[in-house]
């Protein structure tokens, strides 16, 4: 067999990197993150990742600390493409001063955000599981809040998405929850079998721990 036919074509996941490990020093050299001049460089990210996987996103991340980039992959919630995330990442190579992340990861246990006008705090937010019973993942819940406004469901739909995947991450947020719904906060939600949006993923954990 002669060389040419030794040689091994090279895997999608490959050709991204091989063009990511040569572009990641333009992007490195703008450490501000809000610099203009980004996006001129992103562009061209967003591209080759869609070429990769129709569907993938990306968020780029900073540690002033240690002047660490992070490159976070994300299936932007669609289950279906989880595979192409982590096959993606399993094959990054090492890249100078950069960390490749799969999924959108969990900022925290207590987390707040503005979304169309509106505040929501995983404090004083509250879930009501549906399938509690049988202890098994993944749930079904009801997310219930105090000003919830039906004519503004899609508000309340999308904050608290944004929330969950704050509070959880992506893989879980699609993984462990199977039924989510908003509502009106009953005036006895102490009656309820009810936790607050903070206490969500220590509820799912307890889920996964082995019953003895």
């Amino acid at each position: 067999m002669g060389l040419f036919g030794c040689m091994r074509k090279k895997s999608a996941e490959e050709k991204f990197w091989d063009w990511f490990s040569d572009h990641s020093q333009k992007i490195s050299a703008v450490e501000d993150l809000s610099d203009t001049r980004l996006q001129k460089l992103l562009d061209p990210l967003s591209k080759h990742l869609h070429d990769y996987c129709e569907g993938l996103v990306f968020e780029i991340g900073y540690d002033k600390e240690t002047k660490t980039f992070e490159l976070v992959v994300s299936a932007d919630g669609n289950k279906a493409l989880f595979p192409a995330v982590e096959r993606l990442v399993y094959a990054a190579p090492p890249v100078g001063q950069w960390k490749i992340t799969a999924f959108r990861q969990p900022k925290g246990r207590n987390y707040t955000l503005q979304y169309n006008g509106y505040h929501f705090d995983s404090d004083k937010v509250f879930f009501i599981p549906i399938n509690d019973a049988d202890n098994s993942l993944p749930i079904d819940i009801e997310v219930v809040y105090p000003d919830y406004e039906e004519e503004n469901r899609n508000t309340f739909l999308g904050g608290t998405f944004l929330l969950l995947d704050a509070l959880l991450g992506e893989k879980s947020t699609e993984l462990d929850l199977a039924y989510i719904n908003v509502s009106k906060q009953p005036d006895a939600v102490g009656n309820c079998k009810s936790y607050s949006l903070s206490e969500l993923k220590s509820y799912i954990d307890s889920r996964k721990k082995p019953v003895d």
